[in-house]
């Protein structure tokens, strides 16, 4: 379960204000308004520390999720109801900067799919691929496309929770589910 206050928006970007985050601003503002109605400089210092933080927030979860992709290696054929492997490569396209606490995730929230468990990937050096299996389970039969998936990372303080939709090609089909007879 998610607590989310807002959720904005923008081309292949959400950001959703976590709980934690929610808390943080409160804070905020009663500092903000302590300062004003005190004129105490170090609560002036105070607020100018947590805005801070908010903007470090935002920048340090951009570059974590910039020039990242993902391929996946699927097997040609899986039955329905039944796990089935799935190989989930995360490669880092930056130069110099690693990524942090990424997870992969679907792309729809009515998916014909289940991945368990969702990847994740505490750390990607720069100009690295890492791998990580995972066990694909589909709902029913037939022609199974997956055309993209969720990059999401609550990186660095967990204020926000920030999604990027990045292109994924996987294809294989499902056989009707297995029953005993």
């Amino acid at each position: 379960m998610t607590f989310s206050v807002f959720t904005l928006t923008l081309h292949n970007r959400t950001l959703k204000l976590t709980r934690e985050g929610f808390g943080f601003i409160v804070i905020l503002f009663g500092v903000g308004l302590g300062a004003i109605n005190t004129g105490n400089n170090l609560l002036y210092l105070v607020l100018a520390m947590c805005c801070s933080f908010i903007a470090v927030s935002g920048v340090l979860s951009e570059m974590s999720l910039k020039e990242l992709s993902v391929q996946g290696v699927v097997p040609p054929y899986l039955y329905a109801q039944e796990p089935g492997s799935l190989t989930v490569k995360l490669s880092n396209h930056k130069k110099w900067a690693p990524s942090y606490s990424i997870r992969i995730k679907g792309a729809k929230s009515q998916q014909p799919f289940v991945l368990k468990p969702e990847p994740y990937f505490f750390s990607i050096p720069a100009g690295d691929t890492i791998e990580k299996p995972v066990l694909l389970t589909a709902q029913k039969r037939g022609h199974l496309k997956i055309s993209s998936c969720r990059l999401a990372t609550r990186f660095p303080f967990g204020f926000f929770h920030k999604t990027k939709t990045v292109p994924l090609q996987l294809e294989t089909v499902v056989f009707p589910a297995i029953h005993p007879v």
